[in-house]
């Protein structure tokens, strides 16, 4: 599975990312597993919402660098696999991950 068959488009200024998610991680990151495709590891727990929390507070403010407005769970909030809205085109939000999992590409 390729990075682009992890994104679809909303609209010309929303994507949607879907990923699989692994919460109470020892190592928070983001990965690209061919077989498998994108996977955010996330140190907070499955409990009481804290990993959904936190998948929103990665990619919004850590990996994507956008305000935590622009990125929210469309499905999945109670499942390891999700689906997030975010308020990025298509385009920028691939150049941005394609960077996030080559940083020397």
């Amino acid at each position: 599975m390729s990075l682009r068959d992890a994104i679809s488009v909303v609209d010309p200024q929303t994507s949607r990312l879907r990923l699989r998610v692994q919460p109470g991680a020892r190592r928070p990151g983001l990965e690209l597993d061919p077989s498998r495709g994108l996977k955010l590891r996330v140190a907070a727990p499955a409990v009481e919402g804290a990993a959904n929390a936190a998948v929103i507070e990665a990619l919004a403010k850590e990996l994507l660098r956008l305000p935590r407005s622009a990125v929210r769970l469309h499905s999945g909030d109670r499942s390891r696999d999700k689906v997030v809205e975010i308020d990025l085109p298509v385009d920028d939000l691939v150049e941005r991950l394609t960077l996030l999992l080559n940083p020397t590409a």
